[in-house]
């Protein structure tokens, strides 16, 4: 999801094989620490991480 260009072809796919999307669930993101969200601390949690996981969304 990281390039506009891979999405518009994978949704190219899509419509000419299945003619519609009837549910779609954008699940990406990262967690360089590799700890779960609730093991963190504030001040180690990475502002830019968030950045990038809310610019995926955005496609």
């Amino acid at each position: 999801v990281a390039s506009e260009r891979d999405v518009e072809n994978l949704m190219a796919i899509v419509y000419s094989r299945f003619g519609s999307i009837d549910v779609l669930i954008n699940n990406a993101g990262i967690m360089p620490s590799g700890k779960d969200l609730e093991e963190q601390s504030l001040e180690s949690f990475d502002l830019y991480t968030l950045q990038q996981d809310l610019d995926n969304q955005c496609f």
